[in-house]
């Protein structure tokens, strides 16, 4: 008897210690083994180390067996929406509430993009009277920006340019060293580098069409000024050519927000951005967007949105 017990107990020892050798005990030694108590942790005892790692492995399934069932949590995103302007009014007041943010925050040099309306446009042309024309239409939308920025009545009706009159590049200034030029370009660079040094300059629509030729020093003027107000209508292209409608706003300090409208009308935030996205970053987008949201539409519903698309070019 005792030499039956000697053995069993030499058994054991070797297991135990060959299984401690190799990373810890194997799961259910002691209930291998016939050891008797209330479940396999009580055998445990009789382990002279690794206790902590058998007995995290050996009662696992004694664990698993009284955890509670987890519940499964719906969460519900919330969709972020923008709210474009719905009048000229209303775009103009936006546009000189941003301006007056970025002076508030120190900012010397601003940048305004927004669409102007077409006027007396022909079937070719929708300005067929060049930058002329645009100057006559945006002169009376400034008014309601330059009143938000302080700007007197006398200073908003004064009739400036820089450059020669034709070029259009209309300049306002105020007493409280704000000049706003609109419809800039590079050949009068310096100018605009001299109205900086005293003056917090808004540039409104200016025309620096940048390219890998423009100068150094152009380009660098152009990424010293901060737009503070964007607004653009985009027309995009999910899978298959088809067409999609979408947004950029961006009102400082908030960042830019793209956003795709909907079959519903809404005007949905796709995503957002420190600085203007790239046309092929906004490609991108909306592809993918497309290819998830639009992937059960019908080839009738597809079609006439081709169509649709077409008539309106």
């Amino acid at each position: 008897m005792v030499e039956s017990f000697s053995s069993l107990s030499l058994l054991m020892l070797l297991i135990c210690l060959q299984s401690h050798l190799v990373g810890g005990f194997a799961p259910g030694v002691g209930c291998l083994l016939g050891l008797k108590g209330k479940g396999c942790t009580e055998g445990l005892r009789l382990a002279p180390f690794g206790r902590d790692k058998l007995t995290r492995q050996c009662s696992s399934t004694q664990l698993a067996s009284n955890l509670p069932l987890l519940r499964r949590t719906s969460v519900t995103m919330e969709v972020e929406s923008i709210s474009t302007p719905v009048s000229i009014l209303d775009m103009m007041q936006d546009a000189g509430k941003s301006v007056a943010a970025g002076v508030d925050a120190g900012l010397k040099r601003m940048a305004i993009e927004i669409p102007l309306p077409v006027t007396g446009g022909t079937e070719l042309d929708d300005w067929p009277g060049g930058i002329k024309q645009k100057y006559s239409v945006l002169k009376p939308m400034l008014a309601e920006t330059l009143k938000l920025l302080n700007f007197t009545d006398s200073e908003i009706q004064q009739q400036e340019f820089l450059g020669i009159s034709d070029d259009a590049i209309g300049v306002w200034k105020n007493s409280q060293g704000v000049a706003v030029v609109a419809f800039a370009t590079p050949e009068v660079l310096p100018q605009l580098q001299s109205l900086s040094e005293t003056n917090t300059l808004v540039l409104i629509n200016h025309q620096f069409f940048l390219d890998e030729f423009s100068a150094e020093a152009t380009q660098s003027f152009i990424d010293s000024c901060t737009i503070v107000y964007f607004l653009q209508s985009l027309s995009m292209k999910g899978p298959g050519l088809l067409p999609v409608k979408g947004y950029m706003l961006r009102q400082y300090p908030d960042p830019f927000k793209v956003a795709r409208r909907t079959d519903e009308g809404g005007k949905q935030v796709l995503d957002t951005y420190a600085e203007k996205p790239a046309r092929a970053v906004l490609d991108d987008l909306f592809y993918k967007d497309s290819e998830e949201r639009d992937k059960d539409l019908g080839l009738f519903e597809r079609l006439k949105r081709i169509q649709k698309e077409a008539s309106n070019i």
